[in-house]
């Protein structure tokens, strides 16, 4: 959970079920606004008091009328079962397969320039070294 969700969201979180269920979690070190130590962060003792909350809650049956749901279900952690969904599995390789294309393009091109730059810098020096030998020889047969 505390490599999933960020530390804002899990401090939101625990400020949202305060707020809610606040008459019903007095009593607890729920309330309590965390801070970093050295031993462990702040959002590692939120993620522990919601959980704590939650079992308050549901020892005092105050989550039978309650429904949870996630505002965005691609923030939800995966479960093991979608792993060994064929479709899935199938998508990832599509994905994976085209991504590998496109590096291998990319590298290809850079190749490519990297192949032109050198023989342009041999052509150059070639030249540079005909000049030189052509005034060489203009100098030795003036001289």
């Amino acid at each position: 959970m505390l490599t999933h969700f960020s530390p804002t969201d899990i401090c939101e979180s625990k400020k949202l079920i305060v707020q809610l269920f606040r008459d019903h979690l007095a009593d607890g070190s729920v309330l309590t606004e965390r801070r970093s130590s050295t031993t462990r962060s702040s959002h590692e003792a939120e993620l522990e008091d919601i959980f704590a909350a939650f079992d308050v809650l549901h020892s005092c049956d105050v989550l039978n009328g309650q429904l949870f749901t996630a505002v965005n279900l691609d923030d939800l952690p995966k479960y093991g079962l979608e792993d060994f969904n064929l479709g899935a599995i199938v998508h990832k390789q599509t994905r994976t397969e085209t991504a590998v294309t496109t590096l291998t393009e990319e590298l290809n091109c850079l190749k490519a320039a990297s192949d032109n730059t050198r023989v342009f810098d041999t052509n150059s020096s070639l030249q540079q070294v005909s000049d030189m030998v052509k005034a060489l020889q203009s100098t030795a047969s003036a001289g």
